[in-house]
């Protein structure tokens, strides 16, 4: 009760933040019994965060029935009716799938949100969580909204949707949405600074996507057989862009036309991760210069025999000229290297004068192998950087650890050409020591 006496000293809106901080709503209730001043202070509290597993819901329902549903959601009602002042943050997250779970949740949403309009409609925050994408969700106009996270659901836009106007961040992860409301919800959305598109799968017509966001900072798609197209028309805040290609028929012609059209769709960004084998692709268009770009993180998968696995690392950095950071994941098809593909690897190794990043930019270079009986085909990618990037300060090379490998590669690279006199190569993950040299 000291404690609690203690906590009651401080100003009421502290207090109302400190049992805001993403405590379960279940939780923030039973704060009631610290003392009596605290026993309705509950409802004062403007976020409601509500999480149901699967074998509980708060303390007792499990959803077994379609009166658990109902139950249920009375119960989020009285939540919010006894709320006495307006919901900012509302979260809900339902991990329990039952037998026509959407059929029966998708009305019962619907009156949940009007009661929240009915509180006042200023909700800021809304997240939403399902373990199908059966349950439909009417987005009603919350016109606060500035974060909303949808999953595994089904979107469907109101008539006359006019956007929600305040909206900085949109997250959708298996989404089910047609392409004319995921388009209408991104253009009506002109505030966006973060859009992440994870999975979503449309319920009419494949996705085809042109972004035009004059104040987009963040953007994550992933590319897969739903995506007909998707290009960033105009976004000149963009810093961070995020391309994943999921297709489960692996590489065609389809999936490598979207993919560098995307990519080349925004040239100014200054951090692009890319979530696949460039090696794939880099021979069907040529990139533009990316001037602005100062971070890239990207997979590599090489084969020892094919040359093309450099060709396409050469084709990235001539691309980036400003280039500052780069994070390499290596992936190795072939462990075997005969004489003549030893003797090809080393031909890979020279020097390249007109690099303009490896001349004047390039500082940090981060290589993770995840496959390690392949010592001596990733050297061939550290040697490469070790001899031409000239301003070098940091190379980290990480191993996956507790694997076995022979002493002589380590000695190789201690034997090697360091153009840059000021850089530091660390080991990292050999025989439960780190190696490190040059500086």
């Amino acid at each position: 009760m000291a404690e609690a006496g203690g906590i009651s000293l401080l100003p009421l809106d502290i207090i109302i933040k400190i049992l805001s901080h993403h405590l379960q709503f279940k939780d923030v209730v039973r704060t009631s019994a610290v003392a009596p001043s605290w026993r309705h202070l509950w409802t004062l509290v403007p976020s409601l965060r509500l999480c149901c597993h699967r074998d509980r819901l708060g303390d007792t329902l499990d959803f077994s029935t379609s009166s658990d549903v109902c139950s249920w959601v009375e119960r989020v009602n009285r939540l919010i009716s006894s709320s006495r002042v307006p919901l900012v943050d509302f979260e809900l997250t339902l991990t329990v799938k039952a037998r026509n779970f959407g059929a029966q949740l998708s009305p019962l949403l619907l009156s949940l949100f009007e009661l929240l309009l009915q509180k006042g409609g200023g909700l800021e925050t809304l997240y939403l969580h399902f373990p199908c994408q059966d349950v439909a969700i009417n987005l009603p106009y919350f016109h606060a909204l500035k974060v909303l996270d949808l999953n595994f659901c089904h979107v469907i836009l109101p008539p006359g949707f006019r956007g929600f106007n305040r909206l900085t961040t949109l997250k959708m992860h298996l989404v089910q949405i047609s392409n004319d409301d995921l388009n209408l919800l991104i253009r009506q959305s002109c505030n966006l600074t973060t859009l992440f598109v994870f999975d979503c799968v449309p319920s009419t017509n494949p996705l085809s996507v042109n972004i035009s966001l004059p104040l987009l900072r963040h953007l994550y798609f992933i590319i897969d057989e739903y995506v007909e197209k998707v290009l960033v028309i105009s976004a000149p805040c963009l810093e961070e862009a995020h391309f994943t290609d999921t297709w489960t028929d692996g590489y065609n012609l389809k999936s490598g036309r979207l993919i560098l059209e995307l990519v080349t769709s925004v040239p100014m960004v200054s951090s692009l991760n890319l979530s696949f084998d460039v090696r794939k692709y880099f021979s069907l268009v040529a990139l533009p210069t990316f001037p602005r770009l100062r971070c890239l993180k990207f997979p590599l998968y090489i084969n020892i025999k094919d040359k093309r696995t450099y060709d396409a690392l050469v084709w990235l950095l001539r691309s980036m000229p400003f280039l500052e950071e780069l994070h390499l994941r290596l992936f190795v098809y072939s462990s075997r290297a005969g004489r003549a593909a030893i003797l090809q690897r080393e031909l890979l190794v020279k020097k390249h004068d007109d690099f303009s990043c490896l001349n004047q930019s390039l500082k940090t270079v981060r290589i993770r192998s995840e496959h390690l009986g392949v010592v001596m085909t990733s050297i061939t990618v550290v040697k490469f950087f070790m001899l031409n990037a000239k301003v070098l300060k940091l190379m980290k090379i990480e191993y996956c650890r507790g694997s076995e490998i022979e002493p002589r590669m380590v000695e190789e690279l201690q034997e090697s050409e360091l153009t840059s006199s000021d850089a530091e190569v660390i080991i990292k993950g050999l025989s439960e020591r780190d190696y490190l040299f040059g500086g």
